[in-house]
């Protein structure tokens, strides 16, 4: 089911300011912040350059664009306590209701 809010992992939620959203969000979030921060390679705009905020997600200095969400799956859960349990929310974002 791809509309089901999933998870984030820390380092996605920082980066994207969402602590849960649908994985369709979460691509068209990554490619608004790829085309706002000029990522795309220009010699082959099938890859986009990972900058230093991107590497924990990508492990990579340079990836296809379309083959992102090979890197981006390990990052999203439907279980709250695969990623959150035990460590605090960041302020900014949303916190759990407790009747999901």
């Amino acid at each position: 089911m791809y509309s089901k809010k999933l998870w984030l992992s820390p380092t996605l939620a920082d980066i994207l300011g969402y602590n849960h959203m649908p994985r369709h969000s979460v691509v068209k979030e990554m490619w608004a912040l790829i085309k706002a921060r000029g990522l795309q390679d220009p010699k082959n705009k099938k890859f986009m350059l990972v900058d230093e905020e991107l590497k924990p997600l990508f492990k990579a200095k340079r990836i296809k664009t379309f083959g992102m969400m090979k890197y981006l799956a390990e990052h999203m859960t439907d279980d709250i306590h695969e990623f959150h349990y035990g460590r605090p929310y960041p302020e900014y974002i949303v916190q759990p209701n407790n009747d999901q």
